[in-house]
């Protein structure tokens, strides 16, 4: 259990997928260093280290080649993007169902650090299983049948 975060740039129409933790509820923390990666990297390991405390769990080796990974995958996704366009949206609305529906695409996601290619692959799959092979969107996330949900012009 638990709440899944995604970080959005409403400008490109696109997702990340963030999982659980402190990446999404701590996202004032970082955003504003995307578009410098070492900034970055310094920002994600502050937010590491700061939910880490309530674990008494100092950063290991792994831990920084994680974070560091995180943070390039991040940038190199949203380095260019602007600020005003990004937000972070959970699993606990309707969101996510919306920007399907409106053709955003997965771009990437925290779980891919050393993934294989076929993870890799698998994992793309299913942050975009809303496109048919075709690139078309499916019929369940048709977009007329969603336009009652809360905040659905938002998007």
């Amino acid at each position: 259990m638990g709440v899944e975060y995604w970080l959005v740039d409403k400008g490109k129409k696109a997702f990340y997928d963030l999982g659980k933790g402190p990446w999404g509820w701590s996202w004032d923390d970082f955003s504003w260093a995307l578009s410098d990666v070492d900034v970055l990297k310094e920002a994600l390991c502050g937010v590491w280290q700061e939910t880490s405390r309530f674990n008494a769990m100092p950063m290991l080796p792994d831990d920084y080649s994680y974070v560091w990974w995180l943070a390039e995958d991040l940038h190199r996704h949203f380095g260019e993007s602007r600020e005003a366009d990004m937000v972070v949206v959970s699993d606990g609305g309707d969101e996510l169902t919306i920007m399907r529906s409106k053709g955003y695409r997965g771009l990437g996601s925290r779980y891919l650090h050393r993934a294989s290619d076929e993870e890799r692959e698998k994992e793309m799959k299913n942050l975009n299983r809303h496109f048919d092979e075709n690139g078309k969107i499916k019929a369940c996330y048709d977009p007329n049948d969603l336009k009652t949900l809360p905040g659905f012009d938002d998007w």
